[in-house]
């Protein structure tokens, strides 16, 4: 399952997943440079669906990647 905010292309993040340039390894979200060079500024929110012989659950929005021109800092929190 994937969310689209700020912009993005979901079909071709699943065109570039399905030839492997987009890849989920247990906690490790790998993104090919070439695979990014392609993909829309936007914020791609990924679901994931984990399993054993017996089991499995969808994790809902456990990913949100960032594909933006400029890198995006994000402002600490100020806590008094």
């Amino acid at each position: 399952m994937l969310r689209l905010s700020n912009g993005g292309d979901a079909t071709l993040f699943h065109q570039l997943a399905s030839k492997g340039r987009i890849n989920v390894y247990g906690g490790l979200v790998q993104i090919h440079q070439d695979a990014v060079e392609q993909l829309p500024n936007g914020n791609y929110t990924i679901s994931i669906k984990v399993y054993n012989d017996e089991h499995s659950n969808l994790l809902s929005n456990v990913f949100t990647i960032v594909v933006a021109n400029e890198e995006v800092v994000n402002e600490p929190a100020i806590t008094e």
